[in-house]
C-alpha cells in the first residue's frame, strides 16, 4: 500500500544542510527519499548507483521501479549545480537505458558536463539553501527559495531568482502504463527543470521530459514537453485581483503533454500529476492576492482546497502565480 506524502523541510531538526550549490540537489534528495534524517523517516526511494563521491553521479529509482532520476555534479565555474535525466534502467553507474535529459538522448551519463540541451538544477545563487520536499514513495515535488521566507511570504512578483521547482517520478499514465503506485517500466517524467538555462525555471515547454511517447515507445529526437495549463498562450486569468468576486474555483490536476513536434496541433496528451493541483487562475504575478485568500502561510500550514488538505507553493512569475500540492493519499496512488 502506497504512503502518504510526507513534508521536508530545510529547518527540520537534523535536517541536511548542503554542502555546497554543486552538492545541494545529491545531498538533499539521498536523505529525503533514501536515508531519512532526525525523526523523519525516508520516503521509500533507494539508490541504484552511488559513484557522487568519486566521480559525481547518482541515480535513485522509486518504489514501483517505473523509471530513475540521475544527477550529474557540474563544475562550480558552469554555475550551475547538476545536469538531471531519467531513464528506465541502470546498465552500471554510467550507462542508461532509454535515458532522456531535456532535448537529448543519453547513453552514457558521464559525458554530461555541460548544460546544452540538458535538464539541470542550477540552485542559482542562494537558492539551493532553503527547500522544501513533499514526496512518497513514487514520486517527489521540491521547492527551493533564494530566502526562507519566500516559502510562506506574499509577493506580487516572483522572478526567476526566487523560486525553483522540481518534480519527479511515475505520473497516471493516460496511456496504459499504470498510475502513480503501479506504473510499468517507462512511466517516470521530470517536470520543471529547467533546459540548459537557469533563468528558465518556468513550468513551460523548456521543463518536462517523459520516458515514453504517445505509443508507449520510447521517443526518439526531440520531443517537446508541455504542462497545461502553463502551455495556454493567450490565456489570461480572471477574477483574480478581487478574490472575493470569485463564486466557484475550480482547480484539477496538472497535465503532461508531449510531441515531437512544437506546434500544439501535433502534442498528445501523455499524462497527469494528480497530487499538483492547479487553475488557470492561479496562472499571473497578480495571482498573489488569490494565493493571500486561499493559503496566506503557504508551505508554512495546510489549506483547504477542493475539500483537499493541501499546501500552497509559490512559482516564478515567468509560469504563474502559484499551484497547490495535494496531501491526500489518493492523489499519490
Amino acid at each position: 500500500m502506497s504512503a502518504e506524502p510526507r513534508i521536508y523541510r530545510y529547518d527540520d531538526t537534523d535536517a541536511p544542510v548542503p554542502s555546497s550549490r554543486e552538492d545541494a540537489f545529491y545531498e538533499i534528495m539521498r536523505a529525503c527519499l533514501v536515508d531519512g534524517y532526525g525523526n523523519q523517516p525516508a520516503a521509500g526511494w533507494s539508490v541504484v548507483y552511488d559513484d557522487w563521491a568519486a566521480n559525481g553521479i547518482c541515480t535513485f529509482t522509486n518504489a514501483c521501479q517505473s523509471g530513475v532520476i540521475g544527477a550529474v555534479r557540474l563544475d562550480s565555474v558552469i554555475n550551475y549545480s547538476c545536469c538531471l535525466f531519467v531513464a528506465d534502467a541502470m546498465i552500471n553507474s554510467t550507462n542508461a537505458v532509454n535515458a532522456r535529459s531535456g532535448d537529448n538522448s543519453i547513453s552514457d551519463v558521464s559525458a554530461m558536463i555541460g548544460v546544452s540541451g540538458n535538464s539541470v538544477f542550477s540552485g542559482h545563487s542562494d537558492r539551493w539553501k532553503n527547500w522544501v520536499v513533499v514526496a512518497n514513495e513514487n514520486f517527489v515535488f521540491a521547492t527551493f527559495a533564494l530566502k526562507s521566507s519566500y516559502l510562506t511570504g506574499s509577493y506580487s512578483s516572483v522572478g526567476w531568482t526566487y523560486f525553483e521547482n522540481i518534480a519527479f517520478g511515475s505520473a497516471r499514465s493516460l496511456r496504459g502504463l499504470g498510475d502513480v503506485s503501479d506504473a510499468a517500466v517507462g512511466n517516470f517524467v521530470l517536470v520543471g527543470a529547467p533546459i540548459g538555462s537557469y533563468s528558465s525555471v518556468g513550468w513551460n515547454v523548456a521543463s518536462a521530459i517523459t520516458c515514453r511517447d504517445e505509443m508507449g515507445g520510447v521517443p526518439m529526437g526531440v520531443v517537446y514537453g508541455y504542462l497545461w495549463p502553463w502551455s495556454l498562450g493567450g490565456m489570461v486569468s480572471a477574477g483574480i485581483n478581487d478574490a472575493g468576486n470569485i463564486v466557484e474555483f475550480q482547480v484539477s490536476a496538472v497535465e503532461l503533454w508531449g510531441g515531437e513536434s512544437s506546434a500544439s496541433k501535433d502534442i498528445k496528451q501523455l499524462s497527469k500529476l494528480p497530487m499538483l493541483l492547479m487553475s488557470c487562475s492561479m496562472m499571473s504575478d497578480d495571482a498573489v492576492i488569490l494565493a493571500d485568500y486561499l493559503a496566506p502561510q503557504r508551505v508554512g500550514a495546510i489549506a483547504i482546497v477542493a475539500g483537499k488538505n493541501c499546501y500552497c507553493v509559490n512559482m516564478p512569475s515567468s509560469s504563474g502565480g502559484f499551484l497547490f500540492v495535494s496531501m491526500e493519499l489518493g492523489d499519490w496512488v
